[in-house]
């Protein structure tokens, strides 16, 4: 389906509509839809158009995301939860949605509405995109441009799916697209960004995991939200200009990914169902930690204490809360160092701060039994590097 929707001149979108039975709405009076009256001067053809609003024109991002004033859970755009529709939106040339109260439209490089047909309206306010922490050639933390396949990740993952097995297929067209750009595809990972694409979290707590859906390592495992908000750092305003880029902790020096091994559903599908994924990272660095079991400590900002000899060290965020609640005995990999102006706020991490703590993150992981390889089971935040001093580095391998 991904050839169809990329090869097509233009695709219809019934984004209000809740199934196939009710069509493309579509609202001739976008005066009376959108209860903002306007007036046309000097409307000539190939001459500048001028409307005159009553009210400021909605967004087209409002638009198109459809949520409702008066119920939350509630959405007008029904068709944008549905996870298959994402690769369908993004790899359509051009296309049309029939929208609540108007007509939106967007191809490659413009989004434009009924309301304000030759432009997009975009919020007045400063910029608020976070950008993507990057470790310079001199090993400082510095922030760059944000991914935009880590904004896929976090938008196809926010969405609904009937069946489960379809995780990684509804996500296969732009895995392909992004192809060209990028390396070896692992289960939704690009080997290129290893060993950060490892630090996503979960964001919903009612997450499930479903067996041989995709190895734990890949937010691809979980049916469920995640997001990768660790590896961001707060937007480029005036004073981010002046900050002072911290040090990369030298414990990761010796880190690197050692092996990588897919055994995919069908050979001729790079970009498909996975039977099975395994990931070895040589000089890591491992502490045993404790997740708390059933009586975890939780934290007011979110996550539970992660503990080492009965203190807390950091964050964790589990994966799925009963499966790290039946561990017994748990294991943190650093993977990246903690920015002194990450976006995430924590209470922890503002201790940490006014203590002078410099902190890494990481995933949390178990060993599988009777053999010599871990699962992931969480992500572990703003922990105190010095603490990995006590430990040689190691080869973990992940399935």
């Amino acid at each position: 389906m991904a050839g169809v929707y990329g090869n097509a001149y233009c695709t219809l979108a019934a984004l209000s509509s809740k199934n196939s039975s009710e069509g493309c709405k579509i609202t001739s009076n976008i005066q009376a839809s959108l209860r903002s009256p306007y007036v046309e001067i000097g409307y000539k053809e190939n001459a500048p158009r001028i409307r005159l609003f009553k009210h400021m024109p909605r967004t087209w991002m409002e638009e198109f995301d459809g949520k409702s004033a008066e119920n939350a859970a509630e959405t007008n755009s029904p068709l944008r939860t549905r996870a298959w529709v994402l690769q369908e939106k993004e790899l359509s040339n051009c296309t049309i949605y029939f929208a609540k109260n108007q007509l939106l439209w967007e191809n490659q490089t413009k989004k434009a509405s009924s309301q304000i047909p030759w432009q997009e309206i975009k919020a007045l306010k400063p910029s608020d995109t976070p950008r993507l922490m990057y470790v310079s050639t001199k090993g400082q933390i510095q922030g760059g441009s944000q991914s935009s396949w880590y904004d896929l990740v976090e938008d196809y993952t926010s969405r609904s799916l009937s069946f489960t097995g379809d995780k990684l297929v509804a996500f296969s067209g732009l895995a392909k697209m992004y192809s060209q750009a990028r390396s070896q595809y692992l289960a939704g990972i690009w080997s290129k960004d290893l060993p950060t694409g490892l630090l996503w979290r979960v964001k919903c707590s009612q997450a499930t995991r479903t067996e041989n859906l995709a190895p734990s390592w890949s937010w691809a495992s979980l049916m469920g939200a995640v997001t990768y908000d660790s590896l961001k750092m707060e937007p480029d305003k005036d004073y981010a200009h002046f900050e002072h880029p911290g040090e990369v902790y030298h414990g990761l020096k010796t880190l690197k990914v050692h092996a990588t091994r897919m055994s995919l559903e069908d050979s001729n599908k790079p970009y498909g169902d996975v039977r099975e994924g395994r990931l070895a990272l040589s000089g890591a660095r491992c502490i045993e930690v404790d997740c708390g079991g059933m009586k975890a400590i939780q934290f007011s900002h979110g996550g539970q204490a992660l503990l080492r000899y009965k203190r807390p060290i950091g964050v964790f965020y589990p994966d799925i809360a009963s499966e790290a609640a039946s561990v017994k005995k748990a294991y943190c990999i650093a993977l990246h160092s903690e920015s002194v102006i990450g976006l995430e706020y924590h209470g922890f991490r503002l201790k940490q701060d006014l203590a002078m703590t410099d902190m890494v993150m990481g995933i949390v992981i178990a060993k599988l039994p009777k053999c010599r390889e871990y699962r992931r089971i969480g992500m572990a935040r703003w922990v105190d590097e010095l603490i990995f001093d006590s430990v040689q580095p190691t080869t973990i391998e992940l399935v």
